[in-house]
């Protein structure tokens, strides 16, 4: 009988566990843990963020590591986080994977920066302490996927992006707190689903366009900001200043609108960090007793000097070196002590960088959530709606002045204290 040789088989053998102990090293290497992070390393020369190991409230993703871009948030990265109230996503990450920050019940608010271009499916899922979500108004997410906000019960104020076309299956199903939704004219595809289970929606547009056509469809109230006008001039960067006095001014002496020129106009103004479009107007069809987040006195606290002086619901502005009081038959009554700095400062411009931007939003939604103190003057700059206190309403108005989609009266109006 013929001897069968097993030496071709152990060679191959051989090879073969040299080969992969040999790969060990390259496979172990597509990972890098530092500190609370586990970065997924490409050969693309950027990295992605594959992991968040930490425990902290208050979270900033890394926008380089070891000198290169971190530009994608992988899949369940932060999935059932319970620690997270707020997260800062860099400007260098453009895609937000599926599950990604699914069941993080804690966290309160997020803005999508511009550079985001696709978010995956259910990527904020069960977020039930999720107040307020915008994206940047320049965000390229096309898509707003399925089940992306599902489920988020604390969700308020959704403001869309101005590139979104498609608003997908189940994307705020069972939000069962939000009341209001800017939508603009560039969606042109809302699943019948989108917003199931939102009983107190009201949806924000403009005039002959689909997200109104579906308001109507689905019952659900619409108001418009008129006729949509492309924008033909660029957004200009500063405010007229208004010299707040010693005494006692009335609230209409003060600008409603922001001029829609202005000589420090620059065309690579970024809407996010300046003021608001030109062609924006106040709601044609709108009111106080419909808008649940605007006022008439936005950004300037109001007292009635005598309450046998005034009549209806007329308010009063007073503003002295010291104190501003906030009194009316509609609003309680507030005392913010202000020291005499002589300088001029923004409504709205909460993180004192003389510009109102997403920033000034976020920092009062941490306020809120009682993440940060802010000073006497910043709360009165955050108060934007005129009412008690400063809280997630004021945040929503600078959300909305920096998206673009109104006049929010007194925002971004300069004032002098």
């Amino acid at each position: 009988m013929k001897k069968i040789s097993y030496k071709p088989l152990l060679s191959l053998l051989c090879l073969a566990v040299i080969i992969a102990v040999s790969l060990v090293p390259v496979f172990a290497s597509t990972y890098a843990v530092d500190g609370d992070w586990r970065y997924e390393i490409t050969g693309s020369n950027v990295y992605y963020i594959d992991l968040y190991l930490g425990s902290g409230s208050r979270v900033n993703i890394p926008a380089l590591y070891q000198e290169k871009k971190v530009t994608q948030i992988n899949s369940e990265a932060f999935m059932n986080n319970t620690t997270m109230m707020y997260v800062e996503i860099p400007a260098t990450v453009t895609s937000i994977g599926a599950n990604a920050f699914y069941g993080c019940t804690a966290l309160k608010s997020v803005t999508i920066p511009s550079t985001v271009t696709s978010i995956g499916n259910n990527a904020f899922y069960g977020c039930n302490s999720l107040v307020s979500v915008t994206f940047n108004y320049k965000s390229a997410v096309k898509v707003i996927p399925a089940h992306c906000f599902n489920n988020c019960l604390s969700l308020t104020t959704a403001v869309v992006s101005m590139e979104t076309e498609k608003i997908d299956s189940y994307a705020f199903s069972g939000c069962s707190s939000l009341s209001t939704a800017i939508i603009p004219p560039s969606v042109t595809t809302i699943a019948d689903t989108a917003f199931l289970g939102c009983k107190s929606l009201v949806i924000y547009g403009w005039e002959d366009t689909y997200a109104q056509q579906y308001a109507q469809d689905k019952g659900i109230q619409f108001v418009s900001y008129g006729p949509y006008v492309e924008p033909t001039a660029p957004i200009f960067t500063t405010a007229p200043v208004t010299t707040v006095p010693e005494s006692v001014t009335d609230v209409t002496q003060l600008p409603t609108t922001i001029p829609s020129t202005s000589a420090s106009t620059s065309a690579d103004t970024d809407p996010t960090e300046s003021t608001v479009p030109t062609e924006s107007s106040v709601p044609a069809s709108s009111s106080e007793s419909t808008d649940p987040v605007e006022s008439s006195t936005a950004g300037v606290t109001s007292t009635s000097t005598d309450p046998a002086e005034s009549s209806g619901n007329s308010e009063v502005t007073t503003v002295t070196s010291s104190t501003v009081e906030t009194s009316s038959s509609t609003t309680p009554t507030t005392s913010i002590v202000l020291p005499t700095t002589g300088k001029v400062y923004i409504i709205g411009d909460c993180d004192l960088d003389s510009k109102v931007t997403i920033k000034d939003a976020t920092m009062i939604q941490k306020a809120s959530a009682e993440l940060i103190t802010m000073d006497n003057i910043q709360k009165f700059l955050g108060n934007c709606d005129g009412t008690e206190g400063v809280n997630i309403k004021d945040a929503t108005q600078i959300q909305k002045y920096c998206a673009g989609f109104l006049n929010i009266l007194f925002v971004g109006t300069e004032v002098q204290i």
